[in-house]
C-alpha cells in the first residue's frame, strides 16, 4: 500500500509527487502492482461482456466502472462489495455450512482482527504514534512520523534502522542515518548512507547541501590534524556531490520540464568556493 509513492523518487523523471490518482483501477496498480491490477481489469471487462449477465447488472458494471476512472469509487468498502456481486461468479460452486459454530468462529476473528488493525491505525491517524507503534510496528508512515519528532540522534538511528528493513525505497532513514554517522565522526558511513539517499531521491537538493557542508567540515578537521588522505576523501566526495547534482536537469523527461517546479542544479556560492580552493590544499 502507498508502495509507489516511496520508489517514485528514485525513478521520477521531474519535480513532484504522487501519493493519490482520481482513478482506482490506475490506484490499485499504483498500490499492488500492474500484473493483479490487470487481471482485476480483465475480470471487469471479461464481466461485462458474459452472456449470462443481466443487461441491468451490466449498466450498473459499467457506471461503477467507468466513474472510477476519474474518481475513489473503490476505496469505499461497500460500493466495492456491490461491484463485486455483479460481476460473473463463473462457475462457482455453493457451499452451506452446516455448523454455525465454524461460521461463528470465522466470524469473530475476522471481526477481531480488523478492529484490532483499525485501533492501530486510528491512533496514528489521530496523532497517538506511540500507541499504534505498539499495536502494529509495520506502518512505515506511523514510524516516519516518531523519527521526525525524535530529538535523541542515537533513538533516531535505532528507529530509521528499523524502518529501512521494513521499507528499502524510502530514502528517509538513510538520512537520518547520515547525521548519526556524522555526529560520531563516521564519515565512511556518512557516505555511504548519502549516496544511498541521492539514488532513493535524486532531486532533494537539501540533501546535497547538507551533505557538502558536512563534507566541509570533515575536510577542515582532516586537514588540521595533517591527515590530507581523508580529506582528499571528502575533496572527491564534493566533486561527487556538485557533479550529480548539475546532472539532474538530464534526468528530466519532455513533462519534467514542464512542471512549474524545477529541480536546483548549482549549489551556494560559499561553497563552490571552498569546492575550488581545497584543490590547492589537498
Amino acid at each position: 500500500y502507498l508502495g509507489y509513492s516511496y520508489i517514485q523518487q528514485s525513478v521520477q523523471t521531474g519535480v513532484y509527487s504522487v501519493r493519490f490518482v482520481h482513478n482506482d483501477f490506475l490506484q490499485l496498480a499504483l498500490d499492488i502492482g500492474i500484473v493483479p491490477a490487470g487481471v482485476f481489469i480483465y475480470a471487469v471487462v471479461k464481466s461485462f461482456f458474459q452472456k449470462n449477465i443481466h443487461y441491468y447488472h451490466k449498466i450498473i458494471i459499467a457506471v461503477i466502472a467507468i466513474h472510477a476512472c476519474f474518481d475513489f469509487d473503490l476505496q469505499f468498502i461497500a460500493l466495492f462489495m456491490i461491484f463485486l456481486m455483479f460481476l460473473d461468479s463463473g462457475d462457482g460452486k455453493e457451499y452451506t455450512l452446516k455448523s454455525k459454530a465454524v461460521l461463528s468462529s470465522v466470524f469473530t476473528i475476522a471481526v477481531a482482527v480488523n478492529l484490532y488493525m483499525c485501533s492501530a491505525l486510528s491512533f496514528s491517524y489521530f496523532g497517538a504514534r506511540d500507541l499504534s507503534e505498539k499495536l502494529y510496528t509495520y506502518n512505515t508512515e506511523n514510524k516516519i512520523a516518531i523519527l521526525e519528532k525524535e530529538e535523541d540522534i542515537t533513538v533516531a538511528n535505532n528507529i530509521a534502522e528499523q524502518i529501512e528493513r521494513q521499507n528499502t525505497a524510502s530514502f528517509v532513514p538513510n538520512s537520518v542515518k547520515a547525521d548519526y554517522y556524522y555526529s560520531i565522526g563516521d564519515f565512511q558511513n556518512l557516505i555511504l548512507n548519502k549516496h544511498a539517499v541521492f539514488e532513493k531521491n535524486r532531486f532533494a537538493y537539501q540533501e546535497y547541501e547538507e551533505y557538502c557542508q558536512m563534507l566541509i567540515y570533515g575536510a577542515s578537521l582532516y586537514i588540521q590534524s595533517g591527515d590530507y588522505n581523508s580529506a582528499d576523501v571528502c575533496r572527491k566526495e564534493l566533486l561527487y556531490a556538485k557533479e550529480r547534482l548539475s546532472q539532474n536537469t538530464d534526468a528530466l523527461s519532455s513533462l519534467g520540464k514542464k512542471i512549474k517546479d524545477q529541480p536546483k542544479t548549482q549549489l551556494p556560492d560559499q561553497i563552490l568556493e571552498y569546492i575550488s580552493k581545497i584543490d590547492e590544499v589537498v
